[in-house]
């Protein structure tokens, strides 16, 4: 009787560990939970509602005159150049701007002073078209 007991008792430590490793194998084989939502971007600061205490309009000799700005202009050309390190081999060349007045140490010097007033866009050439055949 002592010994059919054992064995009862040995029986079911196997079949618990038995379900045990069965359940460790299954939840190893199963899909991986879902990825937690990606966190949202932080919202943009918004500046203060208040009353600017000073306005300056440099395109206004006055308002230039405030910074000491100088306005300069130059004609922009597209250039052909090289084409960049890797590029397909079909292509040879690419197109650029020159120049590049934004690159620190840049040397405007030789470009033409214009005044303030003369950054206001020419409204009657941009609505007119460039043709002469149509009338503006």
């Amino acid at each position: 009787m002592h010994k059919r007991n054992l064995y009862r008792l040995f029986a079911c430590l196997a079949l618990v560990a038995v379900s045990a490793m069965i359940a460790t194998m299954s939840s190893a084989q199963a899909p991986a939970p879902p990825a937690a939502a990606p966190a949202l971007p932080p919202l943009p600061q918004m500046p203060p509602s208040l009353v600017p205490a000073h306005v300056v309009d440099l395109m206004t000799a006055q308002g230039s005159a405030v910074f000491g700005a100088q306005w300069k202009t130059i004609e922009a050309k597209i250039v052909e150049v090289p084409a960049i390190a890797n590029a397909l081999p079909e292509y040879k060349t690419t197109y650029d701007i020159k120049p590049h007045a934004g690159e620190a140490g840049f040397d405007d010097s030789s470009w033409p002073a214009i005044d303030a007033t003369g950054l206001a866009p020419d409204v009657a050439a941009a609505k007119c078209p460039s043709s002469g055949t149509e009338r503006c």
